[in-house]
């Protein structure tokens, strides 16, 4: 059987980190070609370039990004944008990191952002394949988990070897399970620009037309969220302390 006819989840995932910590060879090693160009030159990726991957029922749409880095020129302005406005389109967020025990200012930033956005987000520690002893990083583990203890997953990975490739993909699958359920959308004509989306970013089931655009889709927790009203029996989400 052809395996694109077994896909039945779509997943929009980016990858972000500061310059030349992977994210391109990462990319190439998980797609299996090389579709980014890998450059000692930050400006050498800075076009969002997407990669497509399928494993078992669901397909990873990578979204490689600009290094995260101080601006300082026009274009520097252009991919700190890209890098924090392609966190409000996706499903979940790879942080690539070097194998360093220490968590930059750039980073704190992007998890805050991440965090606001209440984004699923998996810590990719790059290049493990530098590293003389494995318990090293231990260290690094604990410094990202001080900063940022609600990590979905913490996979040590090489994009050179491509070790760690597998776990990584599996970990975000286990992510994008957790919460998906059928819903109905009542999208009106004026909306309708919403039924593209829907087609990228979950399983549309039918599409009828009467009074509004009813769509019948598997969704995940933050399509749903997003949608908000449109979704039949949506409740908006409450705090503990707000009931």
């Amino acid at each position: 059987m052809n395996e694109k006819n077994t896909i039945t989840k779509t997943a929009m995932i980016t990858v972000c980190g500061r310059p030349n910590v992977g994210k391109s060879s990462l990319t190439n090693a998980l797609v299996g070609e090389k579709i980014a160009i890998v450059s000692n030159k930050p400006q050498t990726t800075r076009n969002r370039i997407y990669g497509v991957v399928n494993r078992g029922d669901t397909q990873f749409i990578l979204l490689d990004t600009p290094g995260l880095h101080k601006a300082r020129s026009r274009l520097g302005d252009y991919m700190v944008k890209v890098v924090r406005e392609s966190l409000a389109s996706v499903e979940a967020a790879l942080l690539l990191v070097e194998p360093i025990p220490h968590v930059g200012e750039p980073e704190k930033i992007l998890l805050q952002r991440i965090r606001e956005e209440k984004l699923p987000c998996v810590l990719c520690i790059n290049k493990i394949d530098t590293v003389e002893r494995k318990d090293d990083l231990l260290a690094v583990i604990a410094a990202y988990s001080e900063v940022y203890p609600d990590f979905d997953a913490i996979i040590p990975i090489s994009a050179r070897t491509g070790e760690g490739g597998p776990a990584l993909l599996e970990a975000i699958g286990q992510r994008l399970d957790s919460g998906v359920k059928r819903v109905t959308i009542h999208l009106p004509y004026d909306k309708g620009g919403l039924l593209d989306r829907l087609y990228q970013e979950a399983k549309v089931e039918r599409v009828d037309y009467g009074e509004t655009i009813d769509v019948v889709a598997v969704c995940t927790p933050r399509t749903i969220g997003q949608l908000g009203p449109l979704v039949e029996g949506w409740q908006p989400h409450r705090e503990p302390w707000e009931s």
